[in-house]
């Protein structure tokens, strides 16, 4: 997996140092600012439209230590779809809360986030509704079977109307 990790402070340097510990499983890119400069972080790149947009390409997951305003800044003209995003995740520079910002489900947001926030012992911030009223979602199941994950609207609504009601551990068909 590869990760970019963004700091816009010293104290956001610190936190994102420690949320790299969370993916040690994968290759890991660390970034700030010229004047935070310090050991393992690379300098954030400018022009920052073309420096973004190639880490989006790059990157499985991006991390944000700082606002969301930030992120959906500097995101906003790479953003194409759910089926190719990567996931996109924001947290607070100390580190309290974690919040799954793009592809929660597709590209594993939602999922990292939650990782992410037990590695730094903050608060998950997860939003989608299948996840908050605990019901089954397709893009997340989807990616685990290997199949298709590009479900049109109108291909979901050709679905039977209590697919949205199944419990995350029943289906209608063998999983």
């Amino acid at each position: 997996m590869n990760v970019a990790i963004f700091a816009y402070s010293r104290r956001g340097c610190r936190t994102a140092r420690a949320a790299a510990g969370a993916f040690a499983h994968g290759q890991v890119r660390l970034y700030t600012m010229e004047r935070f400069s310090e050991p393992d972080f690379l300098p954030l790149g400018k022009p920052s439209e073309p420096f973004y947009g190639t880490l989006f390409s790059w990157a499985d997951a991006l991390v944000f230590v700082g606002s969301c305003g930030i992120a959906v800044r500097q995101i906003a003209p790479h953003v194409k779809d759910k089926q190719t995003d990567p996931a996109v995740i924001v947290t607070d520079e100390l580190g309290k809360f974690v919040i799954p910002l793009l592809s929660g489900h597709i590209g594993g947001a939602n999922e990292l986030s939650v990782q992410l926030a037990a590695h730094l012992g903050a608060m998950p911030v997860v939003t989608t509704a299948t996840d908050i009223n605990r019901k089954f979602s397709v893009d997340s199941w989807l990616p685990e079977t290997g199949l298709p994950s590009a479900i049109s609207r109108r291909q979901r609504r050709c679905l039977p109307p209590y697919w949205n009601t199944m419990s995350p551990f029943s289906a209608i068909f063998p999983l």
